[in-house]
């Protein structure tokens, strides 16, 4: 999974991630590549995908959150009350 997170880089914008290469890769592993990729939230290295959202380019960590989010929805509004864009992880 990291790997296809690496390779994600060449995305220059969050919006294109839904229809990358690499995320159709991860759909194929289906519901146990959460493991993988929930291992890799907290990784904190740059990408060079940038988010209109958070104006800044993002975190390996949260290209694997978006991964996951589109293996499985998580309801993040449902469970925390916020958009996912406004959340902050440590």
């Amino acid at each position: 999974m990291e790997n296809l997170i690496a390779e994600a880089d060449s995305i220059k914008n969050s919006k294109q991630l839904n229809r990358a290469r690499q995320l159709a890769t991860v759909n194929d592993y289906g519901p146990p590549s959460l493991f993988a990729l929930a291992a890799l939230f907290t990784n904190t290295g740059k990408t060079n995908i940038y988010s209109d959202c958070w104006k800044r380019s993002l975190t390996a960590g949260e290209v694997a959150m978006i991964f996951a989010d589109h293996t499985e929805r998580v309801p993040y509004a449902t469970l925390t009350g916020m958009q996912n864009c406004t959340l902050t992880f440590s």
